[in-house]
């Protein structure tokens, strides 16, 4: 039985190092390709860690042995941003989100250079916990990891849990099978939370064993239905429409009466521009407003707002490609340099610099 475990969680650890290289040599890579990537190696360096201690070996440089720790951090906020930038058409991924792997790079470097500078801190095994002995600092900051990782794991559930009705559940499969995955996955992190509350390793071990299975079980049914996911992200929309907050609102007239703010009254010259402000122009309320940019824009008001300042900006740089790109930035309503060429190279795939340059030669 041990050895079974064994093999399958060293099985495990090299199929995720190859799904993530899958996703990072895929052809028109995305951000939820390199999400993947990052989910995939995390999962390997947890597996392969279970590998190594349920079958006693150990690496002669103490904090080798612990690597697992940071690693464990990665994955709450990758499968965070995956499923949002996956399912939900309002969102995007920005710099800010990137402060969600904070701890884990925090935790890598730390481990690396603290290895070096003070090496007696990592000289406990992972096992010698789980024999008996009291909790290392290690195993306390492994122990929050999983607490860390449950705040982006809830805000996926309180996100998704409008699909899991009864009449979503009963008309859509890809919301019965997510919905499988969703509870595997809690039983999965109940027997790793329990091993370290017992300090019973086995479960530890058992629960990779399993995660082994999702994982290429999910590899396999992705690929046999590319579908799936697809279909899961229209069963989330269609339940959100059934909660629809625009009952009553002529959504042709709302939209007319929103491109005219833009394009006669020009509104997103105003810096400060925000939804409620937009939302109270338009007489309705700030969710309603959203849930119509979400629903029928298929993005954010943010984005939204700078696909006209972009293309402002880009026409004022065609009329005067000697002109400051900075002071066009300010005029068209950006309110700072990193967010106008963030905004630019979204929409036009080029830097301001680039773009002019390109008008030049043509």
């Amino acid at each position: 039985m041990h050895l079974v475990i064994q093999q399958a969680n060293l099985f495990g650890a090299l199929f995720c190092v190859y799904l993530g290289l899958v996703q990072l040599v895929s052809r028109n890579r995305k951000a939820a390709n390199y999400l993947l990537a990052i989910l995939m190696f995390a999962s390997f360096d947890l597996l392969f860690y279970a590998y190594l201690n349920h079958s006693r070996n150990s690496f002669a440089t103490g904090f080798l042995n612990h690597l697992y720790v940071p690693a464990n951090y990665f994955l709450g906020a990758s499968t965070y941003l995956f499923y949002f930038d996956s399912f939900d058409h309002g969102f995007s991924i920005q710099k800010k989100h990137l402060l969600y792997f904070i701890p884990g790079i925090v935790l890598f470097a730390w481990f690396f250079t603290g290895g070096f500078i003070a090496p007696e801190l990592f000289a406990q095994q992972p096992r010698v916990y789980f024999e008996g002995g009291s909790p290392s600092w290690i195993d306390k900051v492994m122990f929050i990891g999983f607490f860390y990782n449950s705040i982006f794991y809830t805000i996926i559930l309180f996100n998704a849990y409008i699909v899991f009705s009864f009449r979503s559940l009963t008309t859509e499969a890809s919301a019965r099978i997510f919905l499988s995955l969703f509870i595997v996955t809690g039983v999965l992190t109940f027997f790793a939370v329990s091993a370290y509350v017992v300090q019973y390793d086995l479960y530890l071990y058992i629960a990779c064993a399993l995660a082994t299975a999702l994982v290429v079980f999910t590899a396999v049914f992705g690929r046999r239905y590319p579908e799936f996911f697809n279909d899961f992200g229209q069963a989330i929309e269609k339940a959100k429409y059934r909660r629809s907050r625009l009952e009553g609102i002529d959504v042709e007239e709302l939209q007319d009466r929103l491109f005219s703010l833009m394009y006669k009254e020009k509104l997103y010259l105003e810096e400060n521009l925000s939804l409620s402000m937009v939302a109270e122009e338009l007489e309705i309320k700030p969710h309603q407003l959203s849930e119509f940019m979400n629903r029928y824009q298929k993005m954010n008001f943010s984005r939204f707002v700078n696909q006209f300042r972009v293309d402002a900006a880009a026409k004022m740089l065609l009329d005067d490609p000697e002109a400051n790109v900075l002071s066009v930035a300010f005029q068209v309503g950006f309110n700072s340099k990193a967010t106008f060429y963030s905004a630019f190279q979204s929409q036009k795939g080029m830097s301001p610099s680039e773009f002019i340059k390109q008008q030049q030669d043509s």
